[in-house]
């Protein structure tokens, strides 16, 4: 899996779909440097991730639904209705100052 300075193999990588998890979170914190690392000095790894990259981009355009237009204006009706909260700023810096 990964040499001695710790860069992961670019077969190990494309075999396991490490780029998928990578791109998708779904690996853990040092694998994630792994990959970050090995996309960082191959240039193949690289355009494969970002080629993977557009690649989920262009599925969720084409899998995105627009939502009917009076949705809108529920929205910004129910955001007029609710009162927005004044900060008295002199109490904040009391506070910090406390802090």
């Amino acid at each position: 899996m990964d040499n001695e300075r710790g860069i992961m193999d670019k077969e190990y990588i494309t075999t396991e779909g490490l780029l998928e998890k990578f791109l998708l979170d779904e690996l853990g914190e040092e694998e994630n440097q792994g990959i970050e690392r090995a996309i960082a000095n191959n240039r193949d790894l690289k355009q494969k991730f970002e080629q993977l990259e557009a690649d989920f981009e262009r599925m969720a355009f084409e899998n995105a639904i627009t939502p009917p237009p009076h949705i809108k204006n529920i929205l910004i009706e129910r955001l007029d209705e609710k009162p927005i909260r004044q900060i008295r700023y002199q109490w904040l810096g009391a506070a910090a100052s406390l802090a």
